[in-house]
């Protein structure tokens, strides 16, 4: 197992998803890094997590299997000329959860050689057979005119180490 695994794993799916919303014009933020205030002059947004890396040491003893749920709040607000805002959203999220997402060492330091570790591919969520699960929560608060979705995608990498 690598100390930096969790970190270089954290930095490549960013970055490998917030480059296809920054080519069709949507914001990652990272989870709970907006204030409402902030929130509330956004037309649209989105909000990045990631669970994981969960490890499963395998035999050979220097094998491992990993695995990552990345999770993609989205916001959009309501638009009556544009009623299907959400819906091209959340084209956008799962077209870059669409995969692989390759791993790079990315760092300042000696190990971050910025080389490619890997890459995750999807996989069935565990308890069901969807590669991909979009909830639809529709308008949260009546107050604010915005309807919030989620995107969640499931992935396995193997490694040496």
């Amino acid at each position: 197992m690598n100390k930096h695994w969790p970190r270089w794993i954290e930095a490549s799916v960013w970055k490998h998803i917030d480059t296809i919303c920054q080519a069709n014009n949507l914001t990652l933020y990272r989870e709970a890094a907006l204030n409402r205030d902030e929130i509330l002059q956004l037309a649209d947004y989105t909000e990045f997590r990631l669970d994981g890396p969960f490890i499963e040491q395998m035999h050979p003893k220097n094998y491992y299997h990993l695995e990552i749920e990345v999770n993609i709040a989205i916001a959009s607000k309501l638009h009556l000329k544009d009623i299907f805002r959400m819906k091209r959203n959340q084209g956008i999220i799962l077209t870059a959860l669409e995969g692989p997402i390759p791993i790079y060492r990315y760092g300042r330091g000696a190990e971050d050689t910025g080389t490619l570790l890997g890459c995750f591919t999807i996989v069935p969520k565990r308890d069901r057979n969807d590669r991909f699960v979009v909830s639809n929560f529709g308008r949260i608060e009546p107050s604010t005119p915005m309807e919030q979705s989620t995107v969640e995608g499931h992935y396995r990498m193997e490694v040496t180490g």
